[in-house]
């Protein structure tokens, strides 16, 4: 044993001189995703503890792998760069050994020029392949077949004729004229089995589904409305997406800290265009994700006066109108300043333009200080609008923010229902982004009287033995302070309530149904929903790459239950105790109040609440002590808690 930091670590090696390397890379928990293909993925540092000094060696950073040679005296490290153009490129260095660019004495080493000094390798230049597509389908094709006969968890493969199967699906193969056609075909081949947790995927970059143009759209974070003002008109922000405001990757933009945009706000420009019902905000940020833009705003304070304002504009033309009322005021003036150019000294001619414009503008200015005035406008009160310099969001951002909009809105609804007796958690998966939402929110809603967990959408993983031995403890006793010096605590601290409803769907799935049917044999509480998706085998351990950059991945375990379940989980789910459905709606959107699953989930905690045995009271009175030197003998302790006879 050797001490590390906290941190994920990955790709542990020997070193022929006895070091160890290691990946490491952030020790912070995820951030609700709505769709965790969208993460970034970590950047790590690479390691090496050096035994003979006991200490840790940083050798390099943005090191995605490392590969090792068959003496362990170089590596092959894999580079994966977030800001760089080159993107991902390798190196080979001597193994355990600082990577060129972070030692000291680096400073002349041209780390862009392959060779031995910098170790990057130009592979562009020293491999070339010639790839015949039909001949690659038809290997990855027979390796599909071959590594579902070896490794699938089922010798039999669940009864299907493998042999005949593969067979009957390779006649379509001379027919195939791209690589999305093979992938279909895989996946119908695959689906014989008849199990979950069987996928194929297509060579990164491959996807159909992806803008050819690369362009990503930006967004605000915001839902919006057209309204109408004195000929024109603005956006009006009815909803406002905030998220984790203090994270710009999982909030709104128009939401961060020092913005201060309401709802009720009008926009009226973005980039200094002026907004139109024609054109959406979506248009007008068009490949702008990650991009500084300039919004307009109007406060909603400021409405009346705006509309008062655009009133007035609309009445003398516009904005054009203005500067034809200015143009025609430096005209006047020039035309005045020829005529009395006799008498006076004359200027230099860009001088006296200038004090003409000066003049002109002024003039201007106090006609539309007055025409302001005469509605009600007064200048001296501030600009009714503002422009913000922000920067847009992506369609994940947005995703994630409403995401964690929706979570607290539950939570609110939950709260304000009961008057605060019912807590309620949201677990989006059973994997390090379920584990986070879980911890964040468990420690402050197990101290309500009962708690709902909510695993509609649960994507499934590998937590929820854990959830459910936090589920399943018990309190053994309080901590009890001094009245009014200290709150009193449970001993074990964070220990749920004696009262638990669960929310399943139709998405639910994997790991989340084996959590949901574990907690109904517990008997720790009761299930709401509809069946779950039916699928828990387990997966990972039997995934394949194949030669053009695809994958493939089957079942290399299956799930077996206790208490009568066995394998009847797959292919089936998990019934809820009582059922609740989706009804059918058509448009508009919905809020906590009309979920329905949610409304039966509070009302089966309130009536296990009701139904509940009385609850043993925390003492208020402190037992007396020294009672031996009174001459009065200690009450002894009796075999079920009491005081003995």
């Amino acid at each position: 044993q050797f001490p590390l930091a906290f941190g994920k670590y990955s790709c542990g090696a020997w070193t022929e001189g006895g070091k160890f390397m290691y990946l490491r890379g952030s020790s912070l928990a995820h951030q609700p995703t709505a769709d965790g293909e969208n993460e970034e993925e970590e950047a790590n540092t690479l390691y090496a503890y050096n035994f003979q000094r006991l200490k840790e060696e940083k050798l390099g950073e943005n090191v995605a792998d490392i590969h090792l040679s068959m003496d362990l005296r170089n590596m092959l490290v894999e580079i994966k760069e977030r800001d760089s153009e080159d993107g991902e490129y390798y190196r080979v260095h001597v193994a355990g050994e600082k990577m060129p660019g972070e030692g000291d004495d680096d400073d002349d080493v041209d780390l862009d020029t392959p060779g031995p000094e910098s170790g990057l390798l130009d592979i562009s230049a020293r491999i070339a392949l010639e790839a015949v597509p039909a001949h690659e389908w038809a290997q990855i094709f027979d390796e599909a077949c071959q590594h579902v006969q070896e490794n699938y968890f089922d010798e039999q493969v669940g009864g299907v004729d493998w042999a005949e199967t593969c067979r009957r699906y390779r006649e379509l193969l001379p027919r195939l004229r791209s690589r999305s056609e093979l992938t279909d075909l895989l996946a119908e081949l695959l689906s014989e089995v008849g199990v979950s947790h069987m996928s194929v995927g297509d060579p990164e970059g491959d996807d159909e589904e992806d803008d050819p143009s690369g362009a990503c759209p930006g967004t605000l974070g915001l839902q919006v409305s057209w309204h109408a003002i004195a000929g024109s008109g603005a956006y009006r922000v009815d909803r406002l997406t905030k998220g984790d405001t203090w994270d710009p990757r999982y909030s709104g933009p128009l939401a961060r800290p020092g913005i201060n945009v309401l709802e009720g706000s009008y926009i009226i420009a973005v980039n200094r265009i002026r907004v139109c019902r024609e054109v959406s905000l979506e248009q007008m940020l068009a490949d702008m994700s990650g991009t500084e833009v300039f919004v307009t705003v109007v406060p909603p304070e400021h409405a009346q006066r705006f509309a008062q304002v655009q009133g007035l504009l609309e009445k003398h033309g516009g904005r054009d109108g203005f500067r034809r009322m200015a143009a025609e005021q430096r005209k006047a003036l020039e035309g005045g300043r020829a005529q009395d150019g006799k008498k006076k000294k004359k200027k230099k001619g860009k001088e006296a333009k200038k004090a003409a414009a000066k003049q002109a503008q002024a003039q201007a200015e106090k006609k539309l200080t007055s025409m302001l005035s005469s509605i009600g406008v007064n200048v001296d009160d501030g600009p009714i609008w503002r422009t913000l310099r922000v920067t847009a969001g992506s369609s994940s951002t947005q995703a994630n923010a409403t995401l964690r909009d929706s979570v607290e809105a539950n939570l609110r609804h939950v709260h304000e229902a009961t008057k605060g007796r019912v807590g309620y958690i949201f677990v989006p998966d059973s994997a390090e982004l379920g584990f986070a939402e879980f911890s964040r929110y468990f420690g402050r809603e197990c101290d309500h009287e009962a708690l709902i967990v909510d695993l509609r959408c649960n994507e499934g993983g590998y937590i929820s033995e854990m959830c459910l031995k936090q589920l399943r403890n018990i309190p053994l006793g309080w901590s009890v302070a001094r009245p009014g010096r200290n709150r009193v605590t449970l001993c074990p601290d964070l220990c749920p309530p004696a009262t638990l409803v669960l929310i399943i769907d139709e998405n639910t799935s994997s790991d989340g149904e084996c959590w949901a049917q574990n907690l109904k044999q517990l008997g720790l509480g009761k299930v709401v929903g509809v069946r779950t998706w039916g699928g828990v085998c387990d997966v990972g351990g039997a995934s394949i790459d194949t030669i053009d950059g695809g994958w493939i991945d089957i079942p290399y375990q299956h799930y077996y239950m206790v208490g009568g379940t066995g394998f009847g989980l797959e292919n089936y789910g998990v019934e809820p105790d009582v059922i609740v459905e989706w009804p059918p709606r058509l448009g508009g959107g919905f809020g906590p109040a009309e979920d329905p699953q949610l409304r039966e989930a509070i009302k089966q905690a309130e009536s296990m609440l009701q139904a509940r045995p009385a609850q043993p009271e925390v003492p208020t009175k402190f037992p007396a002590t020294r009672l031996h030197r009174r001459g009065q003998r200690r009450p002894a302790i009796g075999p079920a808690g009491g005081t003995a006879p």
